[in-house]
């Protein structure tokens, strides 16, 4: 004995034309949201990296402020030495060069945080 059992849809009223949209709009939401997910990083890491120069470059200026200091700290001790100055103004220069010095580690902390928010921009780490 030999049975057959088919099936065939002749006409669905037109749900494989709707599932076959359904699909061909969820393809396009899919790579609409890569292309702004791509954009979106791409933004990302530019501001990173512009933030990353800055930083450097506030290291530089803020390494000068130090040597600055430093040297009016020595022309101040100076002074005072040579009888011209007072012990007044060598604590302030002392005080200048010791501030110029903690925005000089401040400044060399917020380069390293810029640059670790770029690597993680990037996806380095």
């Amino acid at each position: 004995m030999l049975t057959i059992n088919a099936n065939w849809r002749i006409w669905d009223g037109g749900v494989r034309l709707a599932d076959i949209r359904q699909a061909d709009s969820q393809r396009r939401v899919a790579e609409l949201n890569a292309e702004r997910i791509r954009l979106d990083t791409k933004v990302d890491i530019t501001n990173n990296w512009q933030s990353y120069e800055r930083s450097k470059a506030n290291v530089v200026a803020a390494e000068g402020e130090v040597a600055l200091a430093e040297e009016s700290y020595q022309l101040a001790e100076a002074a005072y030495n040579a009888g011209t100055g007072t012990f007044i103004e060598v604590e302030e220069a002392q005080l200048s060069l010791q501030q110029t010095r903690l925005a000089l580690l401040q400044e060399r902390l917020n380069h390293e945080v810029a640059a670790m928010n770029l690597m993680v921009a990037a996806g380095i780490y």
